[in-house]
């Protein structure tokens, strides 16, 4: 009798309701907000945040838009550069810009987290669900930029409580 492989690697994919491999989190994060009426779908100036962050070497790690706002999400140590740059390029369209870092980023992470909703996870839903049911205060949340992970920004001191609700809701206690 040979030996029989725990793990096969090959090209072929299966997602399952078991998808998730990970639940990770960082306080290396801060937000970034602008607030106006329109400012989420008025054309350029998006292009002209990103383009006046690069200007002075500050990495967006994300961006999510809303009618009224653009949340920008940046290293915490960038924070203050961002705050400082937009503050004084009065943006058309923009009433304000404010900032938090006073938050962390709780990610789900698997391949297919997205797909998975298709055999009936909902894997987001359930992430989100389970902080919000251990009284975890959501800041923002997101799925849909990337293919392997979902997450929540949660306020700092909620960080421990989100990891243990999550990790929970999929692994067991």
């Amino acid at each position: 009798r040979g030996l029989q492989p725990y793990t096969i690697i090959n090209a072929q994919r299966k997602v399952t309701k078991d998808v998730v491999k990970s639940v990770t989190s960082t306080e290396d994060v801060a937000i970034l907000k602008l607030h106006g009426p329109g400012v989420g779908f008025k054309p350029g100036i998006l292009a002209q945040v990103t383009n006046t962050l690069d200007q002075n070497g500050i990495n967006i790690k994300s961006v999510l838009t809303a009618q009224t706002a653009i949340n920008i999400l940046l290293a915490r140590d960038h924070l203050d550069a961002a705050y400082a740059a937009l503050k004084e390029h009065h943006l058309a369209g923009v009433v304000d810009v404010s900032r938090n870092d006073e938050v962390a980023i709780v990610a789900v992470v698997g391949d297919g987290v997205l797909e998975a909703s298709d055999v009936g996870s909902a894997i987001a839903s359930r992430a989100l669900s389970a902080a919000i049911a251990s009284g975890v205060r959501v800041t923002l949340a997101a799925a849909g930029a990337s293919e392997v992970a979902a997450y929540m920004l949660v306020h700092q001191e909620d960080r421990k409580k989100a990891l243990q609700a999550v990790h929970a809701e999929f692994f067991g206690a």
